[in-house]
């Protein structure tokens, strides 16, 4: 099907990976105590952005940003339920990068999965 991109997904997960060692450092330095908690207002957040989360559609993208340019981040896919041949683009790298640094930090400190924080952070 070719759905997936490693061009878009290597830089992403290289970068939770390795702030998710910190991350996992972090926790076993703090007192458990600070970490549960920690770790309650990170759920509490994650309800919030699920109750709060809009209809998901794809984006309308016209043109890419630099850096994703400069990777060569984009592709085209065949969307069968429209018939349609889609031309993606990214858009916001930077910002994204960034934001998985604190993904993997917190999926490290708490031993989560970042299953939910890299599907809310891309929509």
């Amino acid at each position: 099907m070719n759905l997936a991109s490693l061009r878009l997904a290597m830089p992403l997960a290289l970068i939770a990976s390795i702030s998710s060692i910190f991350g996992a450092r972090q926790g076993q330095i703090l007192p458990v105590e600070t970490v549960e908690t920690l770790m309650g207002f990170t759920i509490l957040g994650i309800v919030v952005l699920m109750m709060t989360a809009r209809k998901s559609t794809f984006p309308n993208v016209p043109t890419s940003d630099r850096l994703s340019s400069v990777l060569g981040i984009s592709g085209v896919f065949t969307e069968a339920s429209l018939g349609e041949t889609i031309n993606w683009k990214v858009h916001r790298t930077l910002p994204s990068l960034f934001l998985f640094i604190f993904i993997g930090f917190a999926a490290g400190m708490f031993g989560l999965g970042a299953g939910w924080a890299n599907i809310s952070s891309v929509g």
